[in-house]
């Protein structure tokens, strides 16, 4: 199992990173003035999204990994492939005139939540009939990012995305599924995520959302009421939630046909919830079988300190890359958790999400040796 591969398909994007002052910015708002001219230090150009930072994490760690993503035939799209083949990975690189490479200006203020500014680009004309189901029949795990930033994938409360996880499914590779926000007032934004969430969720045995992510997709209404909470509390939304309405959302995802639902709640840490024995056996890819502990478990695990903070931007990417592997390694449960965290607590030590971080056995020698964990843990129940 350990020498399958793992695809990593969905959005890529080139990451363009200013860096700001090292000290904590008071006020946001005011170093942000129109005709203010900011001061910065230096820039990171880095690959972004699933593709890039989960998949290019994976490689780091020390999986076999087979990226597949869509470039634009423009200079943001020859310095991403570049980026690429400069990683031990196997790639399926498509080329198109229709749009141009994706990219985000990242805005990590030190002291605040990123800020970002990004174009779809070409990742807007991806279908999911252009994967090579080939090469993902040799895989052990398929794993799938952002569809909220994909257009072809969230059209008609996203059949397309649907149409994908059946495919794949029935290949009998284990499936594995990453969400994004979407943009307030997009087309994304006016999809019945709930719907879509509801229907692909049988054919998913990894689900992977933030707590943001996946309460704006299934719990709209109590969604907003969370977030102008967050805003009036200059707070990241997963700061505001309690474990309790994690939960409940992690139990919604099993009524529905989740298998093993890892919910990432930022610097909270994450909780891991899983099915039953019985399901998680069918799980594909030779995966399901060796889960020997996983059945009905349910464990939150806080996050790990970092050694400093630069930017929190991929480390849920990241977080994912660690936990697959561990999975496909078969470690215990809590271990695979504990490895999610631990390469979390990497990522936001650097400008870009993926070229710092250590191997999975430098990040096991590490927790072995008592890494400390965040002492910030998410609040039981509601106030």
């Amino acid at each position: 199992m350990e020498d399958k591969k793992i695809v990593v398909a969905g959005l890529i994007c080139l990451d363009l990173t200013p860096q700001f002052t090292d000290g904590k910015v008071t006020d946001f708002y005011e170093m942000l003035q129109p005709g203010k001219v900011v001061n910065a230090k230096g820039i990171t150009i880095s690959g972004g999204g699933t593709v890039s930072n989960t998949g290019l994490s994976l490689a780091r760690l020390g999986g076999n990994v087979h990226l597949m993503t869509k470039l634009g035939n423009d200079f943001f799209g020859e310095l991403l492939e570049k980026e690429l083949n400069a990683y031990p990975v196997m790639t399926t690189i498509l080329h198109t005139d229709q749009a141009d490479t994706s990219y985000s200006i990242v805005l990590a203020v030190p002291g605040y939540d990123r800020i970002f500014v990004h174009d779809v680009g070409c990742n807007a004309v991806f279908s999911w009939e252009e994967l090579d189901y080939n090469k993902i029949r040799e895989a052990g795990i398929f794993h799938f990012g952002y569809p909220q930033s994909m257009k072809r994938f969230y059209q008609d409360n996203g059949a397309e995305l649907v149409k994908m996880y059946q495919r794949i499914k029935k290949l009998g590779v284990a499936t594995s599924l990453d969400m994004a926000l979407a943009a307030p007032g997009s087309e994304a934004s006016r999809v019945d995520w709930k719907l879509a969430v509801k229907q692909v969720i049988p054919y998913v045995d990894i689900f992977l959302p933030s707590v943001e992510e996946l309460s704006s997709a299934i719990d709209k209404e109590y969604f907003y009421q969370l977030n102008q909470e967050a805003v009036k509390q200059n707070k990241s939304f997963a700061e505001v939630v309690s474990l309790e309405y994690v939960k409940k959302l992690a139990d919604t995802l099993m009524e529905w046909g989740g298998r093993i639902v890892l919910i990432k709640c930022g610097v909270q840490g994450m909780f891991l919830k899983t099915a039953s024995w019985e399901d998680i056996q069918t799980i594909g890819g030779g995966l399901g079988e060796q889960l020997v502990d996983w059945g009905s478990q349910e464990l939150y695990m806080p996050c790990f300190e970092p050694d400093c903070v630069r930017s929190g931007s991929g480390a849920g990417d990241v977080s994912i890359a660690a936990f697959l592997l561990a999975m496909q390694k078969a470690y215990p449960m809590r271990r695979c958790v504990e490895l999610a965290a631990a390469a979390g607590a990497s990522c936001v030590a650097s400008y870009d999400a993926y070229r710092e971080i250590p191997s999975l056995e430098v990040l096991n020698q590490r927790i072995d040796q008592g890494w400390k964990q965040h002492p910030q843990r998410i609040k039981e129940t509601e106030e």
